[in-house]
């Protein structure tokens, strides 16, 4: 790797590099659409609380909206207001940058690059550069570990794979109403 690039690794994955420019009113636009649509699914959901061992495990991104005569007049006369004083606050400008430029080059050095893999290490101790080929290697090392995984015949691979395919659907039939039909199709 380069030489300096742990100025780029240190800085974590938490570390958001500041964008180039602020948000423009077609963005602000996305962002008002998606908290009126979260606002709306909160007030349509609101009497079926799920506790944490309720929460579905698989997500399925959804469009599905409540119907317009299902949200009452208050709530959107509030986000209208709301959206009406933000709109005014976003102007586009230009962003003042958080890295050096030395750490900009090494950013675009580690997306363009392929020969190695930028992870995060666990129990908080950064990140970790490895070459690809070595990750691959030890990956299969792992995976071919007959102490970690075991084995199946191609007939007790589809047996595992048709008993998953059952769970999934008895999982939609159970959180249909939470899913949208889209899902369930």
């Amino acid at each position: 790797m380069p030489k300096g690039i742990e100025t780029v690794l240190g800085l974590s994955h938490n570390f958001i590099v500041t964008p180039r420019k602020t948000m423009s009113k077609e963005e602000l636009e996305v962002s008002l659409e998606r908290l009126e649509r979260d606002v709306h699914l909160k007030y349509y959901y609101r009497d079926e609380p799920w506790g944490n061992d309720e929460r579905p495990a698989l997500y399925v991104k959804s469009t599905w909206r409540p119907e317009p005569w299902s949200i009452p007049r208050t709530i959107n006369r509030r986000l209208a207001n709301f959206f009406n004083a933000v709109r005014p606050l976003f102007n586009q400008k230009k962003g003042v940058s958080n890295i050096t430029p030395s750490q900009q080059r090494h950013l675009r050095w580690l997306r363009k690059q392929t020969k190695y893999l930028i992870g995060r290490t666990d129990k908080g101790l950064g990140p970790f550069g490895i070459e690809f080929s070595r990750y691959q290697q030890d990956g299969l090392k792992h995976l071919n570990d007959p102490s970690t995984y075991q084995s199946l015949s191609e007939e007790e691979a589809h047996a595992a794979a048709k008993a998953t395919h059952v769970e999934i659907i008895q999982w939609v039939y159970k959180y249909a109403k939470s899913i949208g039909q889209d899902a369930k199709d």
